[in-house]
This record gives C-alpha cells, sequence and structure tokens, in this order.
C-alpha cells in the first residue's frame, strides 16, 4: 500500500503529530490515506520517492515517508537560491558556478536562473527523483530546460571529493542530520571538502531543520560548520527553518548593491511568491553572527565523521520531546543572541557611519514590524535610538510594544501586569515620539490604540481626532474612534465614522472583516431608539 510506506509513521511518534485512532488494521490504513492523491510513485535504488496533493498542503515531494520539498517548502526553497546568492553578489563577486547538493523539487535551482550564473551543477543521489521534476513545473521555473543546468547522479560528498571545480556558491538542501543517508553530510570533514572547493570570495549555504533536533544538536551541526568556514550568519527562511551561511572572508552585506539587483523584474517577481519585497525584507531574517558564535557554541560538542554525534544523539533527543518545543526553543536561544549582538554594538552593520547605521536599523524595526517579528522591530529600534534618540526611533519601539501588548491580550489574557507594563512603555515612547515631532501620523493613531487597551477611552478619542487632523481618509482611526465613541455611548458620532469608514473600505479586500463588524455595529447602533 503506497499510502502505508509512504505515511512517515517513524515521525509520527512524537505525540504532536498522533497516529489516527483506529479499531482494526483496515480503518487504520484507511485513516493514514485520507485526503492523500498520489500523483508519483517509484521506489529508486536508495529512496522511496512519492509526490501527492493533500487539502492544505498542496503538491508535496516525500522521500521515504519525509515531506522534503513542495508548495509547503517553496519560501525556503527559494531563499535557499537568493540569499546566498545575493550575498555573494554583495561581496563584488562575480558568479559563474553555482553546486546544489540535493534536488529536492528543482525549485531551488530554478530560483538560482533567476540571476546571470553562467553555470549549475546538482548534484543528486536518487535518479528516480530527478525524474519527479516535471510535477512541480508550476513552481521551479522549469530548470531542465535551462541549458545552464547540469544534473549529476551522485552522492553529494562523493563529488566534493573527486572534482577539481571551485563554486562561487554552493547549496546543501538536505535539511535532518540525522536521517541515516545524509547524516554524513553534516558532518567537520564534510563541510570541510565544501570550503576546499569554494572560491575566496563564495558563499556556503545550509539548510538545517530546527523542529527535528535539539538545541544541542544544533550547536553540534553549526560547530562543525564553524571548523570549515571561520565567518558564519544564521538566518530563519521561516519557523523550523534555518539557513546556515558560510564564507572565508568576513562579510558585510552591501545594501545598495543587493537593492540593485532586487529592481529586477525576475527575482522580485520571485521573491514576491514568498512575500519578500525588498532588502529589507529580506535582512529581517538574518539573526546572529560570528561576534555571537563563541558564546552559542561554548561546550558544544562538534559532530565529526568519527563520532556520528548527530546520527547517533538526534533520533534520542527527537523521540523524547514534541518538534513544537524543539522548534520553539532553538528559536529562543537564537532570539537571545540576535538581542545579544545588537545590544552589544556587535551587528552586522555596526561597523558602518552613524546616519547609515541609524537608516538601516529603523528600516529594518519597519520591515520587521510589518512581517511581525516583534522581538526584531524592537532590536532594531533600540539599536537605532543608541545611535540618535530620534522620533521615528522611539515611534518605531512605542508601537513594536504595543503591538506586543495587543498579542499578549489575544495570546494569555491572565497576563494582565506585564501587559499594562508594555503599554506605559508603549506610551511614554510614542509621546516621546510626538513631542519631537507632532506630525507623525501613524504615532498620533498607535497612542490612541493603547490609550484605548489602557481602557483610557477620552484619551484615545483625542488622539484619533489629532491623527484623523492630519490624514482624513485614514481608515483604521475612523474604525477604532467608531469603537471608542461607541463604547463611551457616543453614538451619533460613533455611527458616523462607521459610515465613514464603510465609505473609505468599500473596495478594500484587506478590510474585508472590518466592513462586516462595522456594519453588524452600525445596525445595532440604528436600533437603538
Amino acid at each position: 500500500n503506497a499510502h502505508i510506506m509512504t505515511s512517515g509513521v517513524f515521525l509520527k511518534l512524537t505525540g504532536e503529530q498522533d497516529l489516527p485512532a483506529a479499531s482494526n488494521r483496515k480503518t487504520f490504513d484507511q485513516a493514514l490515506a485520507r485526503g492523500r492523491e498520489i500523483l508519483y510513485y517509484k521506489e529508486g535504488i536508495t529512496a522511496t520517492i512519492i509526490v501527492e496533493r493533500e487539502p492544505g498542503i498542496g503538491i508535496s515531494l516525500r522521500i521515504n515517508g519525509r515531506r522534503e520539498a513542495g508548495e509547503r517548502f517553496m519560501r525556503t526553497q527559494v531563499l535557499l537560491a537568493h540569499i546566498p546568492i545575493l550575498l555573494s553578489l554583495s561581496n563584488e563577486n562575480r558568479i559563474e558556478k553555482v553546486l546544489v547538493i540535493g534536488w529536492g523539487s528543482g525549485s531551488t535551482v530554478g530560483s538560482i536562473l533567476r540571476y546571470p550564473v553562467k553555470s549549475v551543477k546538482a548534484v543528486e543521489l536518487e535518479p528516480v527523483l530527478v525524474q519527479a521534476t516535471s510535477f512541480f513545473n508550476d513552481i521551479n521555473h522549469r530548470p531542465l530546460e535551462d541549458p545552464r543546468v547540469e544534473t549529476i547522479i551522485n552522492d553529494g560528498r562523493n563529488y566534493l571529493l573527486v572534482t577539481d571545480d571551485d563554486y562561487d556558491v554552493i547549496v546543501s538542501q538536505p535539511s535532518l542530520p540525522w536521517i541515516t543517508g545524509a547524516s554524513n553530510l553534516f558532518t567537520k570533514e564534510f563541510f570541510e571538502l565544501g570550503a576546499k572547493r569554494l572560491k575566496p570570495k563564495g558563499v556556503f549555504a545550509q539548510w538545517l531543520t530546527t523542529d527535528a533536533i535539539a538545541v544541542e544538536d544544533f550547536r553540534s551541526v553549526v560547530k562543525a560548520f564553524q571548523a570549515a568556514f571561520p565567518y558564519v550568519l544564521i538566518f530563519e527562511t521561516t519557523p523550523g527553518d534555518v539557513l546556515i551561511i558560510g564564507t572565508k572572508e568576513q562579510l558585510v552585506p552591501d545594501v545598495e548593491r543587493i537593492e540593485a539587483f532586487l529592481a529586477h523584474p525576475e527575482i522580485a517577481k520571485d521573491l514576491a511568491r514568498i512575500q519578500v519585497a525588498g532588502v529589507y525584507d529580506l535582512f529581517t531574517l538574518y539573526l546572529f553572527g560570528k561576534s555571537q558564535m563563541e558564546e552559542f557554541l561554548r561546550n558544544a560538542q562538534i559532530n565529526t565523521d568519527d563520532n556520528a554525534y548527530i546520527e547517533l544523539f538526534g533520533p534520542h533527543h527527537y523521540y523524547q520531546t514534541r518538534p513544537s518545543v524543539l522548534r520553539d526553543t532553538n528559536f529562543k536561544t537564537m532570539l537571545t543572541h540576535f538581542i545579544k549582538e545588537l545590544s552589544r554594538g556587535e551587528g552586522l552593520w555596526d561597523r558602518e557611519e552613524p546616519s547609515k547605521r541609524e537608516t538601516l536599523y529603523l528600516k529594518l524595526a519597519e520591515s520587521s514590524l510589518s512581517n511581525n517579528l516583534w522581538t526584531r522591530a524592537g532590536g532594531y529600534a533600540e539599536a537605532a535610538l543608541r545611535v540618535r534618540p530620534s522620533p521615528q526611533g522611539y515611534y518605531l519601539r512605542g508601537k513594536t510594544l504595543a503591538t506586543r501588548a495587543e498579542w499578549m491580550d489575544i495570546k494569555d489574557p491572565q497576563s494582565h501586569v506585564a501587559r499594562e507594563q508594555l503599554l506605559h512603555q508603549a506610551r511614554q515612547d510614542l509621546e516621546t515620539a510626538l513631542a519631537m515631532d507632532p506630525e507623525i501620523i501613524p504615532a498620533k493613531f498607535t497612542l490612541g490604540l493603547v490609550y484605548a487597551m489602557l481602557t483610557q477611552y477620552d484619551r484615545a478619542i483625542e488622539a484619533f481626532e489629532r491623527a484623523l487632523q492630519g490624514s482624513p481618509g485614514y481608515l483604521e482611526v475612523h474604525y477604532n474612534l467608531a469603537l471608542a465613541y461607541e463604547v463611551t455611548r457616543q453614538l451619533q458620532k460613533a455611527k458616523q465614522h462607521y459610515q465613514q469608514f464603510l465609505e473609505l473600505a468599500s473596495q478594500s479586500v484587506a478590510f474585508a472583516n472590518f466592513r462586516l463588524i462595522a456594519q453588524k455595529r452600525l445596525q445595532e447602533i440604528e436600533r437603538i431608539p
């Protein structure tokens, strides 16, 4: 039964992805197969490959039962191409030759081909996997049709051992370091092979999943990586996935050069499909680098060919802990080092001259906020304020605190004290910003939200009205002002602002749910005698 053989039962034994409850073998088999449409199934020399369509997941590729690529992985697959390529170009490196280890759905190779590279060699151990590429033609840019691509059926490590070619960029796509067959692609010796085949200004990129490894395993892989590459940067591509970047020379990303490449329509379009709108969206994904690496790796056990540390202990740690706990613990650890790096003035751009550094950090704070990365937004706003106290810096820090308080109210309604503290800190920052520059309209609006969350509705109304004076068509202000007037029983004014909101938002898809609420509130007000 193809459904059973490729369901990845071995990954479902942690208690988080529960095996289906069933009274007998037949109903158990039916439950595992439910909703899965098999498009391609073939047993290869080294792996069983399946392409399937599942509700809510789309088309995905399973290798020996584990999902490895497909629509659900698009963000990581695309960033695996763009981040190392852009970092290399930023380093004034001309990219001619790229090596990709692991084919997946072909999407990473397809994204690399958006750039003017001369050749891409893709090394894949299992030929059956490459044969399945056509099922992903709608998302992978059809890389096999590009004459610059050469697929090599071989073990990635063996290829590095015997090739004489040197590369500008090397991308290694296997992501789970304790799986037999891939585990030898995460050792010190493998990364040293990669370093030997990398040009002096080249970039090596390694994908690593963090929801299937413990912190000590994560640190073990990174320590092996650092043994080969003296300069290491860590990016988070999506919750549960990181990209480890290694270089032989110190790399300070040149934002202007990267912006110039992102202006190319094909590159911009490829990133837009994963909601990356520009260089600052890209760098909100950066977590920490060399300055924090020594502390992060202190007392870590290095993963080598001889000790096979990850292959031995990785599964043991995985089956002891739920994947979500592993992911969250790894993420919190990385965020701790992110904050330390920024607060100590050791960030990527801390050697830039002050005005440029301030601009970078303010823009990164704005982008982090728009992507709901609040810890990073707060960290960058703090970093900008350390360069120079500015109204924009206080506004962004205040907005970050207010957003965190609002989210805390949703996720943990019992945390009243912590929420109140955040709101009062946010109020102080926003008032400071407006004292320095009274014309920051978003600061007036955010201050109104803070007062509303503090149930100081008269002050909230005053702040919202001030915001409308500068921007009469501000949709969110009309909506929240209507709510505040309704709470204070000023129903005619509430009605007026609900009506203005509905008129202004009549064509807005983003405000569709708010329109429904406003219509309902308006109907209730009109029923009051």
